[in-house]
Parts: structure tokens; C-alpha cells; sequence
């Protein structure tokens, strides 16, 4: 807004104090009872029904009406200020009115944590757009010619503010028709998408199938070469067993022969040693070779038990049973190379007698 008054230099007296002056007559400081017109233009000025003093108190500016800002200063020729032109009324500067008031009608109130003074003037904001205009001798034309000016550029700014407005709109049908574009194109790439997508899975199900039933075919087929080929494994390994069976059947044979054409005599145990004893092959009297000694029970110096080692394979399942030594009967070889140890029961006699268990050591 457009002022008369323009300086900031200008210190405005309160209450009748004096400006403070230096012995050459220039102003050197402002006391703190004085403005500077910087303070006042463009300050907001309240208005209040409240008459008298007005002492402080936090948030009461909150009752107050704000009724606009002082847009110039009035001095005297004397240099007195004799009053402030308020701008009340109106909107961004359209229909604002120009008021002037005398300085006995402003007050200034103190408040917390400010610099500067509250503005307050006993009045209403109805009271003050209902008061005469303020004109100036020689200013009027100016005045109005500022007015003019500010309603042509409030006009301006309005229609430009209205150009923008425009254009932002079409910018946002812009926007929105690309997006509605770009939705239907989404739109069609998917059903496309979905239309490729079936094709290649009814494509891929028809080669699936295909691989399936030629897999089947295929395993089919090598599960009849297996099963021949298993069974012409399993012909030869019967033939191999029996071609096996046979070789051994004769080896024993044979070996049965020659055992039989061996000549055995009985021996004592004082005829033996210790070691030839143990490990010998235990026999039934049927002749048939069920296991061996397996250690010896000694009292003092005489053998008085032998443990005969029978059954299982390979040292799992085999049993151990204790068999005095007047049961078993010696037989050694004619050339002196073998021991047989003869005992008067049948593998089944022994599998039926207490297993022994080696007294801990």
C-alpha cells in the first residue's frame, strides 16, 4: 500500500518526554518511551470497547478486533505528530478505506515478549468503516490515482490468477486423458498378456502330455528288458550255484575221502600239549564238526574243563559252554598233524547247557 510518509528516522515522542539533545543540538538516542515511525507504518492497530488504562494480561489481544494497519503518519508543522492514517476495511487492498485519528485516541499496552507495543484504540471496527474518509490538500488526486493504479494491478493479478487457474486445469484433463490412456493400455497389454499366457500353457500341457505317454512307453519297454534281463541274471546265477553247488559237493566228497582214509588214534591229555588242545575242532560222535576249544579251564597245572566254542558265523550268535574233560575224548592223527576233540553230545545237547561267562579278571 501506497504511504505519504516514507522516512524511518522520524522518533515519535509518548507522553510528552522530551527527545534527548546533544550540546550541538543533534539528536543522539531515543529513550524508551519514544517510537520510531519504522515502529508504527504498517503496524496493526486493535480496537476495543474497553475505556481507560489497559493492563496486560496473556492471550487478551485475543478479544481484540483487528481493524487494520497505520499506512502513514500526520506531523504538524510545529514537528508534533498529530496523528496516524489507518487503512481499515476492504480486501488485498480493494475497498480499503482511509481513517485518521488523533494521537490521544491510540494507547499503547505493554506486552510479554515483545518489542514493540500493542496498538489499541477505543472503538469498533462498524464505528471506524462508518467514520469520514481522510483526504490531504493537493494528495486527493494522487490518492485516487494510487487507488486506480492498485485496483488495475489487483484486476491484473486476478486475471492472471484466473489464466493460471486455466491452465492448470487443462494440464490436469491432460493428465488425466493420458492416464485414462494408459489405463486402456494397461488394460489391453493384460488381456493380451493372459491371452499369450493360455496359449502357452494349452501349449505347454499338449507337450507335457506327449512327453508323459512317451515316458510311460519308454519305461514300459525298459521295464520289459529289465524284468528279461533279470530273469536271464537270475537262470545264469542258478546255474552258476548249482554248477557251484556240485563243484563243492565233490570237493567235500573228496576231502571226506581222504579224511576217512586218514587213520585217527586216541590220545590222553597227558599225551597233548596246551596249545595243541586249544583251537582243535570239536566233533560229535556222528563225525560231525560243530566248532571248536575255545579256551581252557585250569586247576593248578591240570586242565580240568574246556570251553567249546559253537554256532553262529563270523563270531556273531556263537555260544560258549564249559565241558569237563572226562567227557571228551583225544584223537590225534597217525602223522601227527591233526587234533579232534570228541564230545558225548549233540549240538543240541550243548546249545541246551548253561553258556559260560569268563570269571572277570
Amino acid at each position: 500500500m501506497k504511504t505519504f510518509l516514507t522516512t524511518t528516522a522520524l522518533a515519535l515522542t509518548l507522553g510528552g518526554a522530551a527527545i534527548a539533545q546533544g550540546a550541538d543540538g543533534y539528536i543522539t538516542t531515543a529513550s524508551e518511551s519514544e517510537l520510531m515511525a519504522s515502529d508504527l507504518l504498517g503496524a496493526t492497530v486493535h480496537a476495543t470497547e474497553v475505556e481507560g488504562e489497559i493492563t496486560y494480561s496473556a492471550g487478551m489481544e485475543s478479544e481484540w478486533d483487528n481493524i487494520g494497519e497505520i499506512n502513514d503518519v500526520i506531523i504538524a508543522p510545529n514537528g508534533q505528530v498529530a496523528g496516524v492514517v489507518l487503512g481499515v476495511g476492504g480486501f488485498l487492498g480493494m475497498g480499503e478505506k482511509s481513517v485518521a485519528l488523533p494521537m490521544d485516541q491510540l494507547r499503547f499496552v505493554e506486552g510479554e515478549d515483545r518489542e514493540t507495543p500493542f496498538i489499541v484504540v477505543n472503538a469498533t471496527a462498524e464505528t471506524l468503516e462508518q467514520a469520514p474518509a481522510f483526504t490531504m490538500d493537493g494528495n486527493e488526486q494522487q490518492a485516487d490515482a494510487s487507488s486506480t493504479e492498485m485496483q488495475a494491478e489487483t484486476t491484473a493479478e486476478v486475471d492472471a490468477s484466473a489464466e493460471i487457474e486455466q491452465e492448470t486445469q487443462q494440464a490436469a484433463d491432460a493428465i488425466e486423458q493420458t492416464g485414462d490412456d494408459i489405463a486402456a493400455g494397461a488394460a489391453q497389454l493384460a488381456a493380451d498378456a493372459e491371452a499369450t499366457g493360455e496359449a502357452a500353457l494349452q501349449e505347454i500341457e499338449q507337450t507335457a502330455d506327449a512327453t508323459g505317454e512317451a515316458i510311460a512307453q519308454e519305461s514300459q519297454e525298459l521295464a520289459a528288458e529289465t524284468e528279461a534281463a533279470g530273469q536271464e541274471v537270475m537262470e545264469e546265477t542258478q546255474q552258476a550255484a548249482d554248477a557251484t553247488s556240485d563243484a563243492v559237493t565233490e570237493t567235500t566228497a573228496e576231502m571226506s575221502a581222504e579224511a576217512d582214509a586218514e587213520t585217527f588214534v586216541a590220545v590222553t591229555a597227558q599225551d597233548i600239549t596246551v596249545e595243541e588242545l586249544n583251537g582243535a575242532s570239536v566233533f560229535t560222535e556222528q563225525d560231525e564238526n560243530i566248532g571248536e576249544i575255545g579256551d581252557l579251564v585250569m586247576e593248578g597245572e591240570t586242565v580240568s574243563e574246556a570251553i567249546i566254542s559253537f554256532g553262529g558265523f563270523l563270531g556273531l550268535g556263537q555260544r560258549d559252554v564249559a565241558v569237563p574233560m572226562d567227557q571228551l575224548s583225544l584223537m590225534m592223527s597217525e602223522e601227527g598233524g591233526e587234533l579232534r576233540v570228541y564230545v558225548q553230545a549233540t549240538e543240541e545237547e550243548l546249545e541246551a547247557m548253561p553258556e559260560y561267562e569268563a570269571p572277570a579278571e
